[in-house]
């Protein structure tokens, strides 16, 4: 169908332009410079109302002689937009058979590619995990040219399928690359745990579950890591030890000051201070000098006591636990 329109003449206006336009014109040579006094307003009000009647009336023989010229062409617009309405409406009539049509075969197409990619999976499990990752709903896996003339899975799907499950071989190379990774540091762990733990002679080795924290650490940060710690064990260690050290020695020391003020046994007294004067024996006296070579304490205390006990005299130079 085809539309024939003719325009048998053009709006043509013939008006008094001249003597409007000389009308305006005095209109505006007597207004435009003209200053009211305060005792003129009303005068001034009665002009305003004048020219304002003037422009109303103007702009409604306008509209009037606009309305008389293009109402041939407004039937005619209005007419040209209903049938474009009723033309418009069978085409999406026939644009909805059309879609369903077409959605119907996306729908085969995509069942078909499913098809395909799962023969796959089962072939390998291992990517079913990573099933998400075909987005059925991309151009490329509805589109009729990714099919063969027959329906099957063209060259260039395949392709793109081939590549996703690449994807997929990198992420699981990634995550065993990781996995391997992490053994190896959780292993690094315990080995550094143990060898400083037996280089440092700690008595409370270090234990390997208070370094989990390390998994982000590198190899290298794993075992400064860990030495340094043995390093902090190691100084509490000994600064526990040598507190122990000092209280045993302040305490044996306290212990042998005491023994040193004991009384002598009152028998015993009797024999050393008054012995029987028949008893009484003119003896060469032995003198010496002699340091002891480490010895237990309970001994040490033994022979103070046994020294004391049988009226020999002596002096502690010095003397030291250790």
């Amino acid at each position: 169908m085809e539309v024939k329109a003719l325009v048998e003449q053009q709006g043509i206006i013939k008006f008094n332009r001249e003597e409007i336009e000389d009308s305006l014109k005095r209109i505006e040579a007597k207004y435009q410079c003209l200053v009211f006094t305060e005792d003129e307003i009303s005068l001034a009000k009665e002009e305003r109302t004048k020219l304002n009647n003037l422009s109303k009336d103007l702009a409604t023989y306008r509209k009037n002689i606009v309305a008389e010229v293009t109402a041939p062409i407004k039937t005619f617009e209005e007419y040209m937009k209903e049938a474009e309405k009723r033309a418009k409406k069978v085409s999406e009539y026939i644009d909805l058979q059309i879609k369903t049509f077409e959605e119907k075969e996306k729908e085969v197409r995509v069942s078909k590619v499913k098809a395909y990619i799962n023969k796959k999976i089962e072939e390998n499990e291992k990517y079913r995990e990573f099933i998400d990752m075909f987005v059925y709903e991309d151009s490329i896996y509805t589109n009729k040219g990714s099919y063969t003339p027959i329906g099957n899975v063209g060259m260039k799907l395949a392709e793109h399928i081939t590549n996703i499950f690449k994807q997929m071989d990198e992420i699981l190379d990634g995550r065993e690359a990781a996995q391997k990774l992490l053994d190896e540091k959780r292993k690094l762990v315990i080995s550094t745990c143990q060898s400083i733990s037996e280089l440092l002679k700690l008595e409370i080795p270090l234990d390997p579950k208070n370094f989990d924290y390390l998994k982000e650490y590198s190899l290298e940060e794993i075992t400064t890591e860990i030495t340094e710690s043995g390093n902090r064990a190691k100084k509490q260690q000994d600064e526990k030890l040598e507190e122990i050290k000092k209280r045993e020695f302040e305490k044996a020391q306290a212990e042998l000051e005491k023994e040193e003020i004991v009384e002598v046994p009152e028998d015993v007294k009797e024999i050393i201070e008054e012995p029987k004067k028949e008893e009484i024996k003119e003896e060469k006296l032995f003198y010496a000098e002699f340091s002891i070579d480490g010895i237990p304490v309970a001994l040490a205390k033994e022979m103070s006591t046994w020294l004391k006990t049988n009226g020999v005299k002596y002096t502690v130079k010095s003397q030291n636990i250790k």
